[in-house]
């Protein structure tokens, strides 16, 4: 009987050190997979909510998450102006909620970095239509994206509301690295 109790009683410690060790190792699981979602990840699971964004240093936005892509998102502000956001001029979002997406799966994440800001700018540029072209506090540019190179965009500079003329007066080439929004006009 006594040997008995002493083996239930080892029985008893081995289970609670292994249940001790499996929530440590759920933890430690749950850490490393939250530590590779992205913000985008993040962005996508709210798509179609509305956020609070706060782009730059002055520039907060209550709006529509329509799309997010690899290093920008778009959004439909409370005036109706869609916005092409770069992800890397984002300083917070607000009212995302709770919900964490998983990380992409590998053949995803190269789909999408296919997808990227470029891609989006050449949309845009398709489209022909007039925009507005943020590039820091109180920068910005009005007119139609003509072409979008490997790093910058050629901007046909015309009055906002106006449609491109035939024989612009400046064409404006931007790195899009200094472009933090691109606005549609309305």
């Amino acid at each position: 009987m006594r040997w008995q109790r002493l083996f239930d009683d080892l029985a008893a410690q081995l289970d609670e050190q292994t249940a001790a060790q499996r929530v440590g190792e759920v933890a430690d699981r749950t850490r490393v997979e939250v530590g590779q979602i992205e913000l985008a990840d993040r962005l996508r699971q709210a798509t179609g909510a509305r956020i609070s964004l706060v782009v730059g240093a002055e520039i907060a936005l209550r709006c529509q998450l329509q799309r997010v892509g690899i290093d920008w998102l778009t959004v439909v502000d409370d005036l109706g102006a869609e916005r092409l956001v770069m992800l890397r001029a984002v300083v917070a979002v607000g009212q995302l909620g709770t919900a964490v997406a998983a990380p992409r799966t590998r053949a995803a994440a190269q789909i999408a970095e296919r997808l990227d800001a470029r891609h989006a700018l050449r949309a845009i540029a398709r489209d022909r239509s007039g925009v507005r072209i943020l590039n820091g506090p109180g920068v910005h540019s009005c007119g139609t994206i003509d072409r979008v190179g490997a790093d910058f965009i050629d901007l046909a500079i015309h009055p906002p509301g106006e449609s491109r003329p035939v024989r612009p007066t400046m064409v404006q080439a931007m790195p899009i690295s200094a472009i933090t929004q691109v606005v549609s006009s309305i």
